[in-house]
């Protein structure tokens, strides 16, 4: 799939204790579009084991972060 460059666009972003979400809304001539990717991140309390979930148009991907050494 061919991927169109942002010009504008919304990022909207939840924190919690130990996670974050995101989702990312382009924008198109005023128009906000659903999101084309969003994800969170899990495990950022301490002693945790931080790991990233994308979510995209083509499908789903789970990632595990390494954080500091």
């Amino acid at each position: 799939a061919m991927i169109r460059p942002l010009q504008d666009a919304i990022l909207a972003v939840n924190a919690g204790s130990s996670s974050l979400k995101f989702a990312l809304y382009p924008q198109h001539d005023g128009i906000v579009e659903a999101s084309h990717i969003s994800g969170n991140i899990e495990g950022l309390e301490a002693g945790g084991t931080p790991f990233i979930r994308l979510c995209t148009d083509e499908g789903n991907s789970t990632e595990r972060l390494k954080l500091g050494d």
